[in-house]
């Protein structure tokens, strides 16, 4: 019985706009054999989204020089199982230290795991993984900056997912937070993202990069609500004085709040809002 066939042009090696090798070619066939979307991106998708394609860095997305599949694709596989991801979800608190083994080097050992998952909402997650080559391992080589790096990007479901504006890929590299860092990290640098959805209760995620070394980066995740102080007014003198406070019953009344030792004002009462 036969299951798949693969197929690629005789010319594979010599055709201008290929030069992959058979190897790299019949990998990443094998991927879509095994279900897996491709995840390049041409140029009918936009710019902005272009420049979130995740290219030479995942086997789906360019198979030259065989960078290994993204921990998302090897949980969707079988390749890893949940307990080889430390998950955290919005909303919960939680401020830990832990361990990534290199994704190239298989399952983690005990102690160390292989990504990290951030599950924004059921249909979309964030992760971060370690991309780093492992001696005497195909895959990982060239594809990432010397000593390697944590990748983070943004991964939708791939059965019934998330309806978008803009065309996109089911994985796409995370957007800069705003500090000229990017979605690729080394040690020092820092992933950090509030939700401001809620103002009376204001999210925080950040996944720091303590170091790395050869086999293991060690990360510090937070996540939870921000500690918000209580505003302090000021009037135009710059010192905490007299404050009006306009509520529902300002038609009928007229509250004031005044420091100690200051003189009360007379405002005059709102009729309208």
């Amino acid at each position: 019985m036969v299951l798949a066939k693969l197929g690629m042009p005789h010319d594979q090696l010599t055709a201008p706009g290929l030069g992959f090798t058979n190897v790299e070619v019949t990998s990443h066939e094998l991927g879509h054999t095994l279900g897996l979307d491709d995840i390049y991106m041409d140029t009918s998708y936009s710019a902005e989204m272009q420049a979130r394609d995740l290219g030479g860095h995942e086997l789906m997305g360019n198979e030259q020089n065989l960078p290994h599949i993204a921990a998302r694709h090897k949980l969707l596989l079988g390749f890893l199982d949940p307990g080889h991801v430390r998950s955290f979800v919005v909303g919960l608190e939680d401020d830990v230290t832990f361990e990534l083994a290199p994704l190239a080097a298989g399952l983690p050992p005990a102690g160390r795991v292989s990504a990290v998952e951030l599950k924004v909402t059921p249909k979309l997650s964030w992760f971060f993984e370690l991309r780093q080559p492992v001696p005497g391992k195909l895959g990982d080589g060239t594809a990432f900056g010397a000593g390697g790096q944590v990748m983070g990007y943004d991964a939708t479901s791939y059965k019934n997912p998330p309806v978008v504006a803009d065309k996109r890929r089911p994985i796409i590299l995370l957007l800069d937070d705003g500090d000229g860092e990017g979605s690729l990290l080394v040690g020092g640098q820092d992933y950090e993202k509030l939700d401001t959805s809620h103002l009376d209760a204001i999210q925080t995620f950040r996944l720091e990069v303590l170091s790395i070394t050869a086999g293991v980066a060690k990360v510090r995740v937070k996540t939870g609500k921000v500690a918000q102080p209580d505003p302090l007014l000021h009037d135009n003198n710059g010192e905490a004085g007299t404050t009006r406070v306009l509520t529902s019953r300002s038609r009928t009344s007229c509250p004031t709040w005044t420091r100690p030792g200051s003189t009360s004002r007379s405002w005059g009462c709102r009729t309208r809002w």
